[in-house]
Parts: C-alpha cells; sequence; structure tokens
C-alpha cells in the first residue's frame, strides 16, 4: 500500500492499494472514504507521481463508473485546527 500526503485544498491523506485496486482517502474536513476498482490507469498515473490528487480523485475516484464508494467514517482530526 502507498501513502501519500498531497499538497491539496481538498485531500488530506491517500492510501492506496495497487495489489487490490482499493483506495482510502480522508478529505480536509475528516471524511475518509473507501473506493474499489480503482482504474488501471489511475493507479499507473498514481505511481508516476502526482502533480494534482485533487484531479486525480475526480478523475479517477468520483467520475469512473465502475469505481464504488463507502462512506467510512471521520478520522480523529478536528477540522477546526485545519482552518488556516
Amino acid at each position: 500500500m502507498f501513502t501519500s500526503t498531497p499538497e491539496s485544498s481538498c485531500v488530506n491523506n491517500m492510501f492506496v492499494n495497487v495489489l487490490t485496486r482499493n483506495a482510502i482517502i480522508e478529505y480536509k474536513d475528516g471524511a475518509m472514504y473507501s473506493y474499489e476498482n480503482v482504474p488501471f490507469r489511475g493507479l499507473f498515473e498514481y505511481a508516476k507521481g502526482l502533480k494534482s490528487a485533487g484531479k486525480w480523485v475526480n478523475t479517477y475516484l468520483l467520475n469512473d463508473e465502475n469505481t464504488a464508494c463507502e462512506f467510512i467514517g471521520y478520522s480523529d482530526i478536528d477540522p477546526a485546527e485545519l482552518a488556516v
């Protein structure tokens, strides 16, 4: 599993498993979602290195018709602590 903390206005942490084609995304508000069936192209792009975490999430997770999404809860981070 790959873990990254991208510089992003919407994504706090990303956990991507290329073998199972799953991803867990923690958004800035602390909400965590699990995604299954991440497209192979998305996994390849992730492995190459992300230029934009938000664009990757939108393209390969939110807007892909074969990717399944499930809300799994909130992280223990207080979103108020993230306010700048």
